[in-house]
């Protein structure tokens, strides 16, 4: 998060800069999309917090060391959000689904019936909220495949 500050919106205008140099989906040359841009704002840029909450920081490139419950509860504590990295909705002739994370990462049977299941589910209601109320033919996003993942 950012606060509404000049130093905030110098940091923003500095890595709107950089993502418009370079950012893509790739590991290359130290970068990758607009991620690895901050690595090193704690020590680039003056007022920069690393977050400590653990539950607010959740995504497939750490969640293996959680043990993961129904609430989603990671370690006994409430998880305060996820970062779906990379999930895919996918659409073939008679269906829509959706795939998480790419297999780089490891999901176990826990962290997919806990946080992706439930995070999908919601999803596929809300497309048919906003099919039947706005856009009937809504696909904005969608992959095309010949193949169900989830």
């Amino acid at each position: 998060t950012f606060k509404n500050n000049p130093n905030a919106l110098h940091i923003l205008k500095w890595w709107r800069a950089r993502c418009l140099e370079w950012c893509y989906g790739r590991l290359e040359n130290g970068k990758f999309g607009d991620q690895k841009y901050l690595d090193d704002w704690t020590e680039r840029f003056n007022g920069v917090h690393v977050m400590r909450n653990k539950e607010a920081g959740l995504a497939p490139w750490n969640i293996q060391q959680y043990d993961c419950q129904p609430g989603p509860i990671v370690n006994g504590v409430k998880a305060i959000f996820y970062h779906y990295h990379n999930l895919k909705w996918i659409r073939t002739a008679t269906d829509e689904s959706f795939t998480p994370a790419p297999p780089m990462y490891y999901l176990d049977e826990n962290v997919l019936n806990y946080i992706y299941q439930p995070y999908c589910q919601n999803l596929k209601l809300s497309l048919e909220i906003v099919r039947q109320a706005y856009d009937k033919d809504f696909n904005k996003g969608i992959v095309w495949a010949d193949y169900k993942f989830w």
